[in-house]
């Protein structure tokens, strides 16, 4: 895999293996036609690109449901349609999202060495706290993150809206320079995502570390106290 402890682009293509876990909780119903939309655009734009894009997507909200695992990025539909279906409802099974996600990922990664040796980036995505899982614990979660960040996986965390800043501290494997935040309305919601996708094109383009690229983007990075 790329040196992900880089500070800036290598200037080297990436293909890239990216895990979205996403929120699909009650509480993300009025942001539901900004992540649609953005999701959508995510997809479009990374399609255009270069180079293999392999997706996974876990979507949570009560409980969570794998929908993708390491397929090429170009077959995957659109969110909102018959076949990815969006509709947020329930509360946030976000703990045994993320775990899900990366023990998918890695036994994936197990069984097709051969066919893949890019980046791997995991973006969690929420806009509140957890409150649903049932299998998993935060200590589990953020030991999973420091032995995949230890592998060269990266991670990156998105929080929308004030109640996400309580849960991206908690995800203290994550650096804090590797943790964003947006406003919980729909146009700044839909600037995180394009922030989000053009920092992947740059960093398929280029290289380096995928939360450098977010942040030339201009995705604000969450703040180290709590807004008022």
């Amino acid at each position: 895999m790329t040196d992900t402890s880089a500070t800036g682009p290598t200037s080297k293509p990436t293909d890239v293996l990216v895990n979205f876990v996403l929120d699909k909780s009650g509480s993300m119903g009025p942001l539901a036609a900004s992540t649609i939309e953005g999701f959508n655009a995510f997809l479009d734009e990374q399609r255009a690109g270069t180079g293999k894009a392999l997706l996974s997507l876990t979507l949570f909200d009560t409980s969570f449901d794998v929908r993708y695992v390491a397929v090429d990025l170009r077959e995957v539909p659109p969110l909102g349609t018959r076949g990815n279906r969006y509709q947020p409802a329930g509360g946030t099974a976000l703990l045994d999202a993320v775990a899900t996600t990366i023990k998918g990922t890695d036994a994936w990664l197990t069984g097709h060495r051969a066919e893949f040796s890019g980046d791997v980036i995991c973006v969690i995505q929420t806009d509140g706290e957890e409150n649903s899982s049932t299998t998993t614990t935060l200590d589990e979660v953020n030991a999973l993150i420091t032995a995949k960040t230890a592998e060269g996986w990266e991670f990156v965390f998105l929080g929308t809206g004030t109640a996400a800043w309580t849960e991206g501290q908690k995800f203290s494997a994550i650096p804090q320079d590797a943790r964003f935040a947006a406003d919980a309305d729909s146009l700044s919601h839909r600037a995180a995502y394009a922030s989000v996708s053009r920092g992947m094109t740059s960093k398929r383009a280029h290289g380096g570390r995928y939360a450098d690229s977010l942040r030339a983007e201009g995705l604000p990075e969450e703040a180290k106290e709590p807004r008022p």
